[in-house]
């Protein structure tokens, strides 16, 4: 199992029922195959600019969907030379909710 991951048969069902019912929201109540889109927000504090890669992300620094949750974890990350849990303080929050 992976680090983290539910190892009773009852947590792995729910971990997976909940995991569906947030992708269903991608395209209303009817169950479709959904893209998700996944961004590398910061890694071990390097930039990196490729063709299709900017790390951290350009627009972090901006997002507090991307700040509120990263601060819980790891509060001390800098971005752009501030840290996130000062940025996650001074971004709106507005909408951004715990799942």
């Amino acid at each position: 199992a992976q680090p983290g991951a539910a190892t009773e048969p009852g947590m792995q069902a729910a971990t997976r029922d909940k995991e569906q019912a947030v992708f269903t929201l991608c395209s209303g109540s009817k169950r479709t195959t959904c893209v998700v889109d996944g961004d590398t927000i910061w890694y071990r504090g390097e930039k990196i600019e490729l063709a299709d890669l900017v790390v951290p992300h350009p627009r972090a620094a901006e997002r507090a969907f991307v700040l509120v949750p990263l601060a819980e974890i790891a509060p001390d990350v800098e971005i752009d030379g501030q840290r996130v849990d000062w940025l996650a303080e001074q971004s709106d929050q507005t909408g951004v909710e715990p799942l």
